[in-house]
């Protein structure tokens, strides 16, 4: 679903178990992030395990979105972490894979790093934005609808990708509203 660049290091996520070679044989048993060196293609055994307490009855929930915060990277999705206030949201040192940050989020479908103003965004139901110094969440509005009269389906509601062009933060998401005006 998602793949970022911090030096060497490629870091992809998505909804996956295992890294295999093209032969089937497994390299790695990876908890939906995995880090290869951009320059010998190989496997790095430095991503983080986001869920420790998952198990094949509890399935291993996936990583949504990565971005990358100066040299750390962001990782946003539905994963538990180590404790109910330690959820959905980690940042991890982009080159050795060590914890920086969890923060306590709601489940998330994309992240957005804003190293100039110390903040990360996160987009889920509503859209989040988190000091990195304290960890905190700074404010969480702009909630997303769906009016399911309209709909043959029940879209995912939620804030797909967000991109930032100074000031302003554009969101793509699946949504008919906003909680705000305009929308």
């Amino acid at each position: 679903r998602t793949i970022e660049q911090v030096g060497n290091n490629i870091w992809v996520g998505g909804n996956f178990t295992q890294v295999k070679q093209r032969n089937g044989t497994v390299v790695a048993n990876v908890s939906n992030v995995a880090v290869f060196d951009s320059v010998t293609g190989s496997y790095v055994d430095i991503a983080p395990t986001l869920c420790a307490g998952c198990t094949t009855t509890n399935v291993n929930p996936p990583v949504r979105d990565i971005d990358v915060y100066g040299d750390d990277v962001v990782i946003g999705g539905q994963f538990p972490g180590p404790t109910s206030t330690q959820r959905n949201l980690v940042v991890v040192d982009g080159t050795t894979g060590e914890l920086v940050r969890w923060y306590n989020s709601g489940r998330l479908y994309s992240v957005l790093a804003a190293p100039d103003l110390g903040r990360i965004y996160g987009g889920g139901l509503y859209l989040s934005a988190f000091d990195v110094a304290t960890g905190k969440r700074l404010w969480s509005r702009a909630q997303t609808f769906v009016d399911q009269s309209i709909h043959s389906h029940n879209p995912p509601v939620g804030y797909k990708d967000l991109e930032r062009d100074g000031s302003t933060i554009w969101a793509a998401c699946v949504c008919d509203d906003l909680s705000v005006s305009p929308s």
